[in-house]
């Protein structure tokens, strides 16, 4: 069997522009948290508090013009992929979709709360799945690391633990903050999370949000980023459930993991926030272009350790 080629999708950014932590369309203009040519001191519950009300807003994303254009070790060409579907829903559903005007689906990303799959027609049809208990055991046979909740929390969706210590760090010359965070994943896997800011109040197209990094330590204490997903620009959206309550969705993104040398850069467009998603979307499908799906679980034995990119994968 061939080793799947196949970018999973996961990193995007909500966020607004508030005070810049609590900034209302209509109010008079807000200072920048800039001042004077340095970065002021923050305290990370700013930061956390800010983040949490964003999640509070929103409960579904949706686009309906999904664009995918990447990079991919090996592969010389790789074919934009247009008029694609991306939806993601707390508490860790999301469907990715996208193809070719003239070769039909050719990618299929999902999550529910059960289990994820994904689907990648080239260069040879390929449909796998897992369960989310299973996980941890079989996602270093993957091309890349995906951890559906990361998306979520890529995605500006999750709740942060306002109890957790943080650290913030001033990066002057970049004018940006970090909010960084030793942190462990649902299946159990150690991580840092890692969410930079831009300094001032971010208006227009411009994120405030820029980049999430996820980083995994090696037992020296070192941290290696394994996942970075960098907003570049934004849509500023009226929340319906709060008034004068406004996020920043994102509209264009670049997706990287370092380690496996690939890149995806996302042009989103249509936005929904909030709309009734059908559960329907975020069921594996049976088959999907005549391509039945396999459970990565029963590919590999409890006891066999697992092996970055195996070669015998469909």
């Amino acid at each position: 069997m061939r080793r799947i080629r196949v970018i999973l999708a996961a990193a995007l950014a909500l966020s607004a522009g508030c005070n810049w932590f609590d900034k209302r369309k209509g109010e008079e203009k807000i200072t920048p948290v800039s001042r004077g040519g340095g970065l002021e001191e923050r305290p990370a519950k700013d930061f956390v508090g800010y983040l949490n009300r964003q999640a509070g807003y929103v409960n579904t994303v949706r686009y309906d013009d999904v664009n995918v254009k990447a990079t991919v070790p090996g592969q010389s060409f790789v074919p934009t992929l247009r008029s694609g579907l991306m939806v993601c829903q707390k508490p860790r559903s999301f469907r990715m979709q996208a193809g070719l005007a003239f070769g039909g689906d050719q990618l299929d990303l999902g999550s529910n709360k059960e289990e994820l799959w994904l689907f990648v027609k080239q260069p040879k049809p390929t449909f796998v799945f897992c369960s989310h208990t299973d996980f941890p055991r079989v996602q270093e046979d993957l091309p890349v690391p995906f951890e559906p909740d990361w998306v979520l929390q890529a995605l500006g969706m999750t709740t942060y633990d306002p109890a957790k210590p943080y650290q913030i760090e001033k990066d002057e010359r970049s004018r940006t903050y970090r909010l960084i965070c030793d942190d462990t994943t649902s299946t159990g896997q150690r991580i840092r999370r890692v969410t930079e800011f831009a300094g001032g109040t971010s208006e227009g197209s411009l994120p405030q949000v820029k980049r999430h990094l996820m980083q995994h330590p090696d037992l020296t204490g070192n941290y290696t980023t394994v996942a970075i997903a960098e907003i570049l620009r934004v849509q500023t959206m009226e929340t319906a459930s709060i008034p004068r309550s406004f996020v920043q969705v994102p509209t264009q993104v670049v997706l990287e993991w370092p380690v496996q040398k690939v890149k995806m850069e996302l042009t989103l467009g249509k936005v929904k926030l909030n709309q009734t998603e059908q559960p329907v979307l975020f069921a594996k499908p049976s088959r999907i272009s005549d391509t039945a799906p396999v459970n990565l679980a029963e590919m590999r034995p409890s006891t066999q350790p697992a092996r970055y990119g195996r070669s015998d994968l469909p």
